[in-house]
């Protein structure tokens, strides 16, 4: 893009010539289209399916953010969440709301608390576990992708509240979850002890 075009949408003078020498090439039509339109979301019960006795709400997907990232809300009861695992695809970072929880990475352990941020590599393995009744939380993985796993396997939602407790899965269904994850998503968990 060049000054005559950044003018056309509405940049000043004194903005372009300190853009466009700074960063020669960059703003070229092609990349100008390739950028993510801006957009915003809320939970709603459109967006959100129950997944495991947990609410989903797909904020962003990686349609939206042209597979840059996914973000999603979602409630998770005490003694549901996920077991421990790795994400071969992503890192995964999580912005506590509400709750409390330890978040274990590799050889790290963090305390999670509303207002923390915890941060979760891609190829390291982690978990982690929810301290209060219910932790309340916006994940983000990136790249994005992940998230269709979610809306796949989940259901559609009635309410934005917690579905009744679902019984426990069977060995079966534990296998059959664990491969489906791992073939589509590269998510490996790991051996049960």
């Amino acid at each position: 893009m060049n000054r005559r075009q950044m003018l056309k949408l509405g940049l000043s003078s004194a903005a372009t010539s300190m853009i466009v020498p700074a960063l020669p090439g960059l703003l070229s039509s092609a990349s100008a289209q390739a950028l993510v339109p801006a957009f915003g979301t809320r939970r709603s019960i459109e967006n959100s399916v129950y997944y495991n006795g947990n609410v989903f709400s797909f904020l962003a997907d990686s349609r939206a953010t042209s597979g840059s990232y996914a973000m999603y809300e979602v409630t998770i009861r005490q003694g549901l969440e996920p077991p421990p695992h790795t994400h071969t695809r992503e890192d995964e970072i999580f912005l506590i709301l509400e709750g409390e929880a330890t978040f274990k990475s590799g050889n790290v352990t963090d305390e999670g608390k509303p207002g923390d941020h915890i941060f979760q590599p891609r190829n390291e393995l982690h978990s982690f576990k929810i301290k209060t009744p219910t932790l309340h939380a916006i994940i983000m993985v990136t790249p994005g992708g992940l998230e269709k796993a979610f809306q796949a396997r989940g259901k559609p939602v009635t309410s934005l509240e917690l579905p009744p407790v679902p019984a426990p899965p069977t060995p079966e269904q534990i296998a059959a979850t664990f491969k489906f994850f791992a073939d589509n998503y590269g998510v490996i968990y790991a051996p049960r002890q």
